[in-house]
């Protein structure tokens, strides 16, 4: 084919969280005293590129979780204001590229505890003059429970025999 033909899509220049669909917003924590990450960020949709930057921002909303537990029948509650640390909450989708710049969330595991559920609640806001799609604005970041590192110590310990029973290495106790 030798002509050019403009190719467009249904919701070209719509701005999405990726991380709004259910399975990119479980997370896997674990019970441990380092920092665990999580990113987040917005993107372009369509098969082309911004001619501009696009300034995008977000918002913490804790009380979008009663709507959400109330819908999905779950019992998540608030990630506790000591348990994480965000980067930013604005970034930038370049001319050009389809993605902003990702945000931090540095998350402490130890700050939460076994048994609960916690959600934190991102949602897009603002995306200049670009529209938002409404069904991809917002990222439920959901843990159910921290895992728990476990390993096999038994090989490590140290087996030794102050008495040997009196029936020798022969008999029943041996």
């Amino acid at each position: 084919c030798v002509e050019d033909v403009d190719y467009t899509v249904e919701n070209e220049g719509t701005i999405y969280m990726a991380q709004a669909l259910e399975s990119k917003s479980y997370l896997q924590l674990f019970d441990i005293d380092t920092i665990q990450d999580i990113f987040f960020g917005a993107s372009y949709g369509g098969i082309k590129y911004p001619d501009i930057d696009i300034n995008v921002k977000f918002t913490v909303d804790e009380s979008l979780i009663n709507a959400y537990n109330q819908e999905h029948g779950t019992n998540y509650i608030a990630f506790p204001q000591a348990s994480y640390n965000i980067s930013g909450l604005e970034s930038v989708i370049k001319a050009g590229t389809a993605n902003s710049d990702p945000i931090k969330v540095m998350i402490t595991a130890r700050q939460l505890q076994i048994g609960k559920s916690y959600m934190l609640p991102v949602k897009l806001v603002s995306a200049g003059s670009s529209n938002i799609k409404d069904d991809l604005n917002t990222a439920y970041f959901r843990i159910d429970s921290l895992i728990r590192r476990e390993r096999d110590i038994t090989n490590l310990g140290a087996f030794s025999v102050s008495h040997e029973n009196n029936g020798g290495p022969g008999a029943g106790e041996g």
